[in-house]
């Protein structure tokens, strides 16, 4: 059938015609497009700073192709297909918290972080608890409270730190070192402990804060320049349960055995296989996640930072859990630089699981609140909190005549949030204490309304940020056209065998064969392999080069078949005569510098020849895709008549 080209019509369009058509660039059928998605689409797929009516002339047929594909998907009714919808709503719940972040104050997160990466703190620590009272869920604030600010007297009085630490502190992890934590870094401790500490200056101690749990009073120890990030490989020699001191005694004798034996010459690795108790690292030789100071018992760090070189291996020390020795492997700087990505990309994947987030997510709320038009009913404030409160101990209450559950408490947007609605998001987190615990009535009443401020924003996100909803179109789009391409030309063409094969007779002279050669070619990761290989090959010859291969299983590979000269590394095109000439010598890979190649010839074809359809199949489907892609395009064309504004078009070189 001759295939019919319809041209794209152009029209100059009135500029007194109404603010629409002046902004309307491209009309396919009755869908008009503006000029402001062409221009943005132009941009993000042309680099080249210098514009002109070539390359604009160029991409618009791209553009236009591609916009009646993704209207055939759409009148097709593909947009409502549910993998379409499924994968949407994750690309958009993905999409949506990198909007939800105030870039400002996450930037400042990221400053403060890298600025903290550049020292450890010595910190000593007392903790008191908030005492549970009988027939009380809360701990009483007030008792650890007085306790606290007495602590603080005796300290402020002079009182030796580790003294009022024995004496108050319930840190049982700490208490029999007079509250020394050891050394911390940035992100080894809840985000407002860790500013308390890097706000604490050498040698003082903080006031007394609370947490939800109790009070705290952090004091600075001293600092040192960061010390990194270790990696260390361990002989752990573990405790029973409550072990007598025999059995500590004989714990102690048998790891300085294995310290004189590692001395003289003993593999680590069979230590640790042979008498190592933790079996968390005995599968990986011993070898603990890298970490930084602050995440392991100030005794078993200190041993492993007093480590000077890799390789290097401890006396045996103990701590709580037994008798260790250590073997330094690596250390790497904990020290973010701002200049390495993957260095920044971790900082800032750290931020946003951290609770330092929630800093960043309250200016964002600020802006939020007044994108959405955020607006407060008027309501009794004391028949709140007594309804709320009703409700806790009956999650039946109805209310009074002041307020009932039918009422509104605020909107957001265009959707009124009731007391209803703040009654059963109540009674669902009064039992999860992360969400609840330590928080009031009016604190959590904040809470309710952030997160719905929040969810509205987030749920009409395209409304209020045109990047994100340009974002959402354009993967809305690429699947529709995904999809329709699969449906249409793909699976179209690659289950059409017969097609194919018409289509290859109809065009044989299209697929030839260049000069060529039958060969196989060998690639090594590096000149030593690469030479070696090649040297027992020419050696032993080519013919059972499968299992000379073999030695070399993670150093080389080979591909075998028939290549044009051209394909072939440089210098092995033209080899012939006997076996060891027709070897070439290994050189660098053109298209990776890393790896060496060289290649084998079997047999060369030095004249041109037609490929049978076998060994053009590859081209020849993608060829019959891109000629059954002209002929849809050709009946979109003449489905949806296409209208450029030339006008409109001329103003953009």
């Amino acid at each position: 059938m001759k295939t019919i080209i319809l041209p794209v019509i152009f029209f100059i369009a009135s500029l007194g015609s109404g603010k629409t058509q002046a902004q309307s660039l491209i009309r396919l059928g009755k869908t008009n497009i503006s000029k402001e998605e062409f221009v943005k689409a132009f941009r993000k797929n042309n680099t080249d700073p210098v514009i002109t009516e070539q390359s604009i002339r160029a991409y618009l047929e791209l553009f236009i192709r591609f916009k009646l594909k993704v209207k055939a998907a759409h009148d097709a009714g593909l947009d409502s297909l549910p993998a379409q919808k499924a994968e949407l709503r994750d690309f958009t719940s993905q999409l949506a918290a990198s909007y939800t972040v105030d870039e400002k104050s996450f930037e400042g997160l990221v400053n403060e972080a890298i600025e903290r990466s550049k020292k450890d703190i010595h910190l000593a620590h007392i903790f008191i608890p908030f005492p549970v009272l009988p027939g009380k869920k809360e701990g009483d604030t007030a008792y650890a409270s007085r306790q606290a600010q007495v602590a603080f007297d005796l300290l402020s009085k002079g009182s030796e730190f580790g003294k009022v630490a024995a004496d108050f502190s319930a840190d049982t992890a700490t208490q029999l070192k007079k509250g020394d934590l050891g050394y911390i870094t940035v992100f080894t401790l809840p985000y407002p402990f860790e500013t308390i500490a890097y706000t604490t200056l050498p040698g003082t101690f903080s006031k007394p804060f609370k947490s939800t749990i109790g009070y705290h009073i952090l004091k600075n120890l001293g600092e040192r320049k960061a010390a990194g990030r270790i990696s260390v490989a361990q002989i752990l020699l573990a405790f029973e349960p409550n072990p007598s001191d025999s059995m500590v005694k004989a714990l102690s004798t048998r790891a300085d055995s294995i310290h004189t034996a590692l001395q003289n010459g003993a593999s680590f690795n069979e230590m640790v296989a042979r008498y190592s108790n933790d079996n968390t690292s005995i599968g990986a030789h011993g070898e603990l996640p890298a970490f930084a100071p602050g995440t392991y018992s100030p005794d078993f760090e200190h041993a492993a930072f007093a480590l000077t070189a890799d390789g290097e291996t401890s006396k045996p020390f103990m701590t709580a859990f037994g008798f260790h020795i250590l073997k330094r492997l690596r250390v790497s700087a904990n020290e973010i630089d701002r200049g390495a990505d993957s260095s920044l990309s971790d900082i800032k994947d750290k931020i946003k699981r951290d609770e330092r987030m929630q800093l960043s997510r309250q200016a964002m709320l600020k802006n939020i609140y007044a994108s959405i038009n955020f607006r407060a009913a008027a309501f009794d404030k004391n028949a709140f909190i007594s309804m709320s409160d009703s409700t806790l101990q009956n999650p039946t209450y109805s209310g009074s005549k002041k307020l009932n559950r039918q009422s509104v408490l605020f909107i957001t947007g265009s959707q009124k949030r009731s007391m209803n609605e703040w009654l059963k998001y109540l009674l669902d987190v009064q039992n999860i204490s992360s969400l609840s615990m330590g928080k009031s009535i009016t604190d959590l009443y904040q809470q309710f309304q952030d997160n719905a401020a929040l969810g509205y924003y987030r749920d009409h996100l395209e409304q209020y940020n045109r990047n994100y909803a340009d974002q959402v179109n354009e993967f809305k789009e690429g699947n529709l056209l995904f999809e329709m391409m699969q449906r249409t030309i793909w699976d179209k063409a690659a289950k059409d065998s017969a097609g194919l094969r018409k289509f290859f007779r109809t065009r044989k002279t299209n697929y030839t064969w260049e000069p060529s050669a039958d060969a196989i070619i060998f690639n090594a990761v590096d000149s030593i392999s690469a030479f070696a290989l090649w040297n027992e090959l020419i050696k032993t010859g080519t013919k059972d080069w499968r299992n000379t291969l073999l030695s070399y299983l993670d150093k080389a590979q080979a591909d075998s078949g028939r290549y044009e000269l051209s394909q072939l590394p440089v210098g092995a095109g033209t080899l012939s005569g006997p076996t060891r000439e027709r070897v070439s010598k290994p050189v660098k890979n053109s298209g990776d510098s890393k790896v060496f190649s060289f290649v084998y010839i079997i047999k060369q074809h030095p004249e041109k020849a037609l490929k049978s359809f076998e060994e053009a199949q590859g081209a020849v489907l993608n060829d019959y895709q891109q000629n059954l892609e002209e002929k849809w395009i050709a009946r979109l064309k003449l489905k949806y008549p296409i209208v450029v504004n030339q006008v409109s078009l001329k103003s953009l070189w």
